[in-house]
């Protein structure tokens, strides 16, 4: 990643992109924050353990309180898997999120992966009363 590596290595690399890709990153930037939001509480408490949580791929805030001057509750001081609650949420972990959520919007499914209450006959037959 370039950007651990400096602003020196990262000014190098904008400066190579055109302003068509360097649009085209921003918008993606954009575009992630904004989906960001979807996991993230209206408000956050400055008082709470800062790391973001899975909450059924809802998102939220760790409830902990964090440990005396530190941003994180012991358990997230080893790992916040879901980011900082008040930061972006890694990507890979950002893209498990939307998965859930379309899931979510699905609705149940059956151990076949069908809309729960629809397996019907064959041939797509209602299923019999």
């Amino acid at each position: 990643d370039l950007a651990a590596k400096g602003p020196d290595v990262e000014a190098a690399k904008a400066a190579c992109e055109s302003p068509a890709e360097a649009a085209a990153e921003a918008e993606a930037r954009g575009a992630a924050d904004g989906l960001a939001a979807r996991f993230t509480p209206a408000a956050i408490d400055a008082r709470r353990c800062m790391a973001r949580i899975w909450n059924g791929g809802r998102g939220g805030q760790c409830a902990c309180a964090p440990g005396s001057g530190r941003d994180f509750c012991s358990r997230h001081a080893k790992a916040i898997p879901c980011g900082r609650v008040d930061k972006d949420i890694p990507l890979a972990k950002l893209q498990e999120f939307l998965r859930a959520h379309e899931k979510q919007k699905a609705g149940p499914t059956d151990a076949k992966g069908q809309p729960a209450g629809a397996s019907g006959g064959e041939l797509g037959e209602a299923p019999a009363p």
